[in-house]
């Protein structure tokens, strides 16, 4: 067998020490031994090494071995005595002795030894089995209550049995109110169905887990969009204990998936009625150059002239709206380059005048700069240009003879608010909440029947928007329009 023991051996018998070791060895164990014979020697002994068993004798006149041992109960303590009265002995095993051999019949020894180390060996077992189980109880109750999203063991009729900080501050209810609470109570009432259609698949064995996006109600009454991630545990016999679960809060990526979804509607109206009108201005330049084609052959000058005028017109215009789509995509596609510098504004619109005044003048209408001179704010050059460009031309084109627009500034603390005012013809309130939408694209003749592409206030929203600002419109029917914009100082 050749098996190590490690044996301590409390004896002041050398001769029967030696004894006890011969009949182990002979049984084939290869015995690593140590004999004491007081307190302080079985103390030191007992403290700087593992034992496999100690074997004492009852009688030992110093001290009692057995009290000594009391710190060791681990291992396994046989007593060897002469002669011991059944009063002692009964005492002895209520102390902690595992079991006691006569003298006179050590062949009980071996048989108590065996069965004693098997039993210690299994106590050992089942003690590292105990640990390794405390440990990792341990290691899921910290990840369960530091989890930096929401966590709950569910029982299967719902009902809450332990949650984590990170799913009371998502919901807003106290521990205490979860666990008072079954999972349908904070379920948003179009989704119970689902859930208890999902947790009676696991309960009835057809799946494991599962994961669904659902929503809960917040304990202020708002929707919260989660992930749930559930899992069963069963017993051993395959009894449903608890399901764990994983709430994550997705709320805010709902809200922009939401957001998407209704762009793309936007995006796809947008470009149907893009394709609607070039369509039509197409119509214009086949149809007209088609009838410029036949007068040519007649030589009627004057509707020549008419036609080619037309013709014009209109290439002129489907440039301008192509122009403009291409613009506003790559403003869209992040290819048009954002270099925000310190400008100064007054000296920024006298760049543009002269083009503007000349429009302006067309009509007779009086274009005023109420700039301060020192007044500057921070913004990209060109998108500045492009966006006081589009609502003066606007203001231009609906505002009739003899007119006046206005352009101010007043500085805040961290902005600068940018009115563009003319006395035009002004809109109604349906048509201010129809500006800056993607989906709806307004291109009304001004007041000499001016035509434009519907884009220029788009373009004007992304670039105000690129720079952190906000752009708005204040108008009555006949009394003008007032286009504002903020732009950081």
């Amino acid at each position: 067998m050749n098996e190590q023991l490690n044996l301590l051996l409390v004896e002041d018998s050398e001769s029967d020490a030696a004894m006890i070791v011969r009949l182990l060895e002979k049984a084939g164990y290869k015995v690593n031994w140590e004999l004491v014979e007081d307190a302080g020697q079985m103390c030191a002994a007992l403290s700087g090494k593992q034992w496999d068993v100690v074997i004492s004798d009852y009688n030992l006149p110093q001290f009692d071995a057995l009290s000594v041992h009391q710190a060791n109960l681990d291992t396994p303590f046989l007593v060897v005595s002469g002669c011991i009265g059944e009063e002692a002995a009964v005492a002895m095993m209520r102390a902690g002795a595992k079991d006691y051999i006569m003298k006179d019949n050590l062949s009980r020894l071996l048989p108590a030894l065996e069965r004693e180390l098997s039993d210690s060996q299994a106590l050992r077992e089942q003690r590292r089995t105990e640990a390794a189980l405390h440990e990792s109880d341990q290691r899921f109750h910290a990840a369960f209550e530091n989890a930096a999203i929401g966590m709950a063991l569910i029982a299967p009729d719902g009902n809450f049995m332990k949650v984590n900080n990170a799913l009371c501050e998502l919901t807003g209810y106290s521990e205490k109110e979860l666990l008072s609470q079954n999972l349908l109570d904070i379920s948003h009432p179009d989704d119970r169905e689902n859930s208890l259609k999902h947790m009676d698949k696991a309960l009835s064995g057809k799946i494991n887990n599962y994961h669904i996006e659902k929503r809960y109600l917040h304990k202020q009454g708002h929707v919260i969009w989660v992930l749930l991630s559930a899992s069963l545990v069963s017993d051993d016999s395959g009894g449903p204990l608890y399901f764990i679960s994983q709430v994550q809060d997705i709320t805010q990526h709902k809200k922009y998936e939401l957001e998407l979804q209704e762009l793309n509607v936007s995006k796809d109206k947008f470009f149907s009625i893009i394709a609607h009108d070039l369509k039509s201005m197409f119509n214009n330049l086949l149809g007209f150059s088609d009838l410029l084609k036949a007068e040519i052959k007649s030589g009627d000058e004057a509707a020549i002239e008419q036609y080619v005028d037309i013709i014009n017109s209109s290439a002129h215009q489907t440039y301008a709206i192509l122009a403009s789509l291409l613009e506003w995509a790559n403003s869209q596609r992040g290819k048009i380059p954002f270099e925000p510098a310190s400008i100064a504004l007054s000296e920024l619109l006298n760049e543009e005048l002269d083009v503007l005044s000349k429009n302006a003048r067309q009509k007779n209408i009086e274009l005023k700069i109420c700039i301060p001179e020192n007044l500057t704010l921070t913004a990209d050059k060109d998108m500045l240009k492009t966006i006081l460009r589009n609502l003066i031309s606007n203001a231009i084109k609906f505002t009739p003879k003899n007119g006046k627009i206005e352009v101010h500034a007043t500085q805040g603390d961290q902005q600068v608010e940018i009115a563009v005012c003319d006395n035009g013809t002004g809109m109604t309130q349906k048509n201010l909440d129809q500006l800056f939408k993607l989906d709806i694209i307004n291109s009304t003749p001004g007041t000499e029947d001016e035509r434009g592409t519907g884009l220029g206030l788009m373009l004007c929203s992304d670039f105000v928007k690129k720079h952190g600002g906000k752009i708005w419109a204040e108008s009555e029917p006949d009394k003008g329009s007032t286009f504002k914009f903020t732009m950081p100082l």
